[in-house]
């Protein structure tokens, strides 16, 4: 499959140094690998603007989608599912990368992928553009291509220009050392790794614990709530997510948040008279009423997390996707349990 691949680059105008090679690994999937020593300012290949897939170069109209990310996403799953696609011997390689494939089981697996598993993500207007030309297509597998295809842009596409594109070979640069040709991503979490890019590291400090703000919202009982989150929101105190690292193991948006939920009507009438956030997360960062409430919530996530675990255990089945999920799993877990020293 390899060999095809690089024989249609080539046919199709690309050029390519004989010091490299794309291999499969089963631990990195896919990767450009080089075979003899490679000079500073060498270049190793040359891909014309014709074989780089965007909305220019494919043959289905996606016009009717606006997202630029979503575009992209249509492409791939149309000329994926078309019988007579030029891009075939480039996506076999995109949908059999294991690594790309990887990030939405493993983070579902996880019980979390919360941006993920929300279906109101997928517009109308994307699944209409998919059933125009594939209409035998139900909203269920769309769903799931959707989720894959989202993964591979996340992992391997490029921007240029405000638009988003697939540039073969230049996908497959591997982010490890060795004998790898390699890209460096930035200070990421394993979580944020594997969604964006489909990989994972053994060893992250960047790791993190992303706390949906409704889990917060939701374990306070209080009046006017809904005026209160107008609030924090206006003011941008909160998210979609709280970040909880080894660093940072309660956040100051998250102690002003429950602050905010624990006044009573007065107090809240008062603050808002005055609207001193600094203030408020320095009175309220030992407060134990404060405190428990953040204890709670992340206490509530620890037991869903090792409930996830328990379950990928008992399956027995080793595989990669669920070794990551596992991986994830204890990372998050730990993250936690040590915030709950705080």
């Amino acid at each position: 499959m390899e060999k095809n691949y690089l024989e249609w680059l080539k046919a199709y105008g690309a050029t390519i140094s004989d010091k490299i090679k794309i291999s499969k690994s089963e631990e990195d999937g896919f990767g450009l690998y080089s075979v003899d020593s490679i000079q500073k300012d060498e270049v190793l290949f040359e891909i014309p603007r014709s074989l780089i897939l965007n909305e220019k170069n494919s043959k289905f109209d996606v016009s009717c989608i606006s997202d630029t990310w979503l575009k992209l996403m249509a492409l791939i799953i149309l000329e994926k599912h078309s019988l007579d696609s030029f891009w075939k011997p480039y996506l076999m390689i995109c949908f059999l990368n294991r690594l790309a494939l990887l990030a939405f089981g493993a983070l579902k697996k996880k019980n979390i992928s919360y941006h993920l598993e929300n279906d109101s993500s997928i517009e109308p207007s994307f699944k209409s553009c998919i059933k125009k030309s594939l209409n035998e297509m139900t909203d269920e597998e769309i769903e799931k291509q959707f989720h894959i295809a989202g993964s591979i842009v996340s992992s391997y596409s490029f921007t240029e220009d405000d638009i988003i594109q697939m540039v073969p070979l230049a996908d497959v640069l591997n982010h490890k050392t060795g004998f790898n040709n390699f890209n460096t991503y930035g200070e990421l979490g394993n979580s944020q790794l594997l969604l964006r890019y489909g990989f994972i590291e053994k060893e992250n400090a960047y790791n993190d614990v992303e706390i949906i703000a409704t889990e917060v919202t939701d374990s306070v009982e209080c009046e006017n709530k809904e005026e209160r989150i107008d609030l924090l929101l206006e003011d941008e105190v909160i998210d979609d997510f709280f970040v909880i690292s080894k660093e940072n193991k309660v956040p100051n948006s998250l102690i002003a948040t429950v602050a905010i939920l624990l006044m009573t009507k007065e107090e809240f009438r008062q603050f808002e008279r005055t609207v001193d956030w600094e203030e408020l997360v320095s009175k309220n960062r030992r407060s134990l009423k404060t405190l428990n409430v953040v204890k709670r919530v992340y206490s509530d996530r620890i037991s869903k997390l090792k409930k996830s675990r328990d379950e990928l255990s008992g399956h027995g089945s080793n595989s990669m996707k669920e070794n990551i999920a596992l991986q994830l799993i204890n990372e998050e877990i730990d993250i936690l349990e040590n915030a709950l020293i705080y």
